[in-house]
């Protein structure tokens, strides 16, 4: 009886925050806050580049950042490539100022290798990974990892990437990066 209560009483209290919360037009990120959660990103649509250095937005991939706050965010990237001697790199792109990100990522290349990535300052790609796996396993799991430390300047934090070389490199629907503050 007593764990039924305790139940009872915790989906009362989410229905509460869920109903005040759209009383006050509050957003997903700021409901999923409150309650402690993280966000989920989800791609919508298969993005193509390739013109070296010039960072491609992965539609579905941003987030407003707020002012003054912290935030771990890990991504899960679905990538192609056209050639196989092309790699890709990723990079944010972050509200004006902020006090730090450190952002670390990998990529299976062969079947024995795997390449890495980081970026330390805003929309600046520092790593580029080496060759992705074309033919049979046209399709790349980049696995991404960033600490971001905002300053005051509220903005889009948006996800990024670009060819190692001229060639087309592609992230495909589904990818995912998920946030949550500290």
């Amino acid at each position: 009886m007593k764990k039924q209560i305790i139940f009872t009483v915790a989906i009362f209290l989410v229905s509460a925050t869920l109903v005040y919360a759209q009383s006050r037009s509050w957003t997903q990120q700021e409901v999923v806050s409150l309650a402690g959660g993280s966000t989920l990103l989800t791609s919508t649509e298969r993005e193509n580049d390739a013109v070296i250095a010039t960072l491609t937005a992965i539609t579905g991939l941003e987030f407003t950042a707020l002012a003054s706050t912290n935030y771990l965010i890990d991504c899960y990237i679905i990538a192609s490539t056209s050639v196989s001697t092309t790699g890709i790199s990723f990079a944010w792109d972050t509200p004006a100022s902020p006090t730090r990100i450190l952002m670390t990522g990998y990529v299976q290349t062969t079947a024995a290798l795997t390449g890495g990535l980081f970026q330390r300052a805003d929309n600046t790609n520092l790593g580029i990974t080496t060759s992705l796996l074309t033919g049979a396993s046209a399709e790349n799991l980049v696995i991404l990892r960033t600490l971001f430390q905002n300053g005051s300047t509220q903005g889009t934090m948006s996800l990024g990437f670009t060819p190692e070389t001229a060639a087309q490199v592609s992230t495909v629907a589904g990818s995912i990066c998920q946030y949550r503050t500290y």
